[in-house]
């Protein structure tokens, strides 16, 4: 199906052509600021105000700090 894209400033444009779209039976796809394609893999844009009193449990009482943590998990193998 070909496509068409309509740049608009006038947000009223937009009405019209979705009130046009039913008429004449064209899909509109409304673009999402939170998703990016990137070499073909979709990257959806992540929140900001991340809560880490989810995740702070699994650290309590672990003794274990952001050193421990390199050197014990990201170890190459040789």
């Amino acid at each position: 199906m070909p496509e068409v894209i309509i740049k608009y400033e006038d947000p009223k444009t937009l009405e019209v052509l979705e009130e046009l779209s039913k008429s004449m039976n064209f899909e509109m796809v409304k673009e999402n600021d939170n998703v990016y394609l990137v070499n073909g893999v979709t990257i959806i844009k992540g929140n900001k105000n991340v809560d880490l009193s989810d995740i702070r449990q699994l650290f309590t009482a672990k003794n274990m700090d952001a050193k421990t943590l390199r050197t014990e998990a990201w170890q190459r193998k040789k």
